[in-house]
């Protein structure tokens, strides 16, 4: 059980190697006590109150409801060196993991997409991890453990800060070459990132599925005109955008996920779009991995938008696939898996 305290974050009376996630000494992937089950929905709502900066060492800082967190969603890597906390991006604090293994020769940033956080990329965390490739990753303003109004944004610019002040914030702990890996609206905030007053780039880029337009753009635009007036949220619903059974009842029971659709980021995605189109062509290689099952974003518009868009891109079809691939059932996930891990490598 969690011992509270007066700021709400307990220690863990359970198993006190659990306050030792973030220095590595529990046993992999697991967590002797049962704290994960503790964590709910108000458990994340106070690690965004009371969690620590990012790359602070004191380990009194590490409470048990952040034990919680990542034995819920088994990202615990004993192997691997882990630096966690608060990034500060405009009015938003991002929530920001870095695991290094020792062997490391290049970092892989993640950035999630629409509605998920960290935790979504757990299969590619751990063949990046397995395979020597250091990790840094970022929920989204509004998603996670982040701050802001859940799973809505003003603009997407601000998604596009945060890539920007999250890599600002780990350049000093990041190794090797920079290996970017986006997904669905994770890949529209690298986008954005890599236009304008951004200069960072990255070795290699990774778009997963990536975001341009929804499926329905048209019939979404009207819906969100129609309904902007009357309402700032409606109704989730949960879609089928994985064949994994597992996976989706993950979904549909995480502690963490929005339960109302923010009208707001409808706009914001719709003038997004909007803005996007007189964007000049930048000089870069991106690694498309479609799903053509996908039913959440239009990705017979998006594919050639993103080739007027960009210098090179490399596209690969995976037939059978719906939206999230990284988290498809293993006769799909394991062979997409390995066709990443070979991208990420090219970079070195």
């Amino acid at each position: 059980m969690l011992n509270g305290d007066k700021a709400g974050m307990g220690i863990c009376a359970g198993c006190l190697t659990c306050l030792t996630v973030l220095t590595a000494t529990m046993t992999a992937r697991s967590c002797p006590c049962d704290s994960a089950s503790l964590f709910t929905s108000a458990t994340g709502g106070r690690i965004r109150e009371h969690a620590p900066l990012f790359g602070s060492n004191d380990i009194l800082k590490r409470s048990g409801e952040l034990c919680a967190y990542y034995c819920k969603y088994r990202l615990v890597y004993p192997e691997c060196r882990h630096s966690s906390g608060y990034v500060a991006s405009g009015k938003h604090r991002i929530f920001a993991n870095v695991w290094i293994p020792d062997s490391a020769q290049a970092t892989v940033v993640l950035v999630h997409g629409y509605l998920d956080h960290t935790a979504f990329y757990k299969p590619v965390i751990d063949v990046c991890l397995e395979n020597n490739l250091a990790v840094a990753a970022f929920d989204l303003p509004g998603h996670g453990l982040s701050t802001g109004q859940p799973a809505s944004i003003e603009s997407f610019a601000e998604y596009a800060d945060a890539v920007d002040d999250f890599l600002q914030r780990i350049d000093s702990v990041a190794i090797g070459s920079l290996i970017a890996v986006g997904h669905s609206t994770g890949c529209a905030a690298l986008f954005e990132f890599l236009h304008g007053r951004r200069r960072k780039l990255f070795d290699r880029i990774i778009f997963i599925a990536p975001l341009v337009r929804s499926r329905y753009w048209s019939l979404s635009h009207i819906g969100n005109k129609v309904l902007s007036p009357f309402c700032k949220t409606t109704m989730r619903l949960f879609r089928r955008t994985s064949s994994d059974e597992n996976f989706l009842k993950f979904k549909r029971h995480d502690p963490l996920q929005a339960k109302q659709f923010p009208v707001r980021w409808g706009q914001a995605c719709f003038a997004w779009n909007e803005k996007i189109q007189s964007y000049s062509r930048i000089s870069a290689r991106v690694t498309i991995f479609q799903g053509a099952k996908d039913d959440v974003v239009d990705w017979k518009y998006n594919i050639p938008f993103l080739k007027s868009k960009i210098k090179v891109v490399d596209v690969t079809m995976i037939e059978d696939a719906k939206h999230h691939i990284h988290n498809e059932a293993s006769m799909l996930r394991e062979p997409f898996l390995d066709a990443l891990l070979e991208a990420m490598l090219e970079a070195n």
